[in-house]
């Protein structure tokens, strides 16, 4: 493995790791709070594009990496 190579896969692996670490924040932050209100919503509405990316992020880096 390259130099750049190892250099991308090292920052893959940082910026899944910091998605995780955002995701596992908002998780908490949602349980806390009422299931029917808006903060809830909001929350919510955050946290299934964050699922999604970090779902693809997973999987360029085991495709590529």
């Amino acid at each position: 493995m390259s130099a750049s190579e190892e250099m991308l896969r090292e920052q893959l692996g940082q910026i899944i790791g910091r998605t995780e670490a955002r995701v596992e924040q908002q998780l908490i932050q949602a349980r806390g709070l009422p299931p029917n209100g808006d903060e809830a919503r909001r929350v919510r509405s955050y946290l299934a594009p964050m699922l999604a990316g970090l779902a693809k992020l997973k999987k360029l880096a085991d495709r590529n990496l």
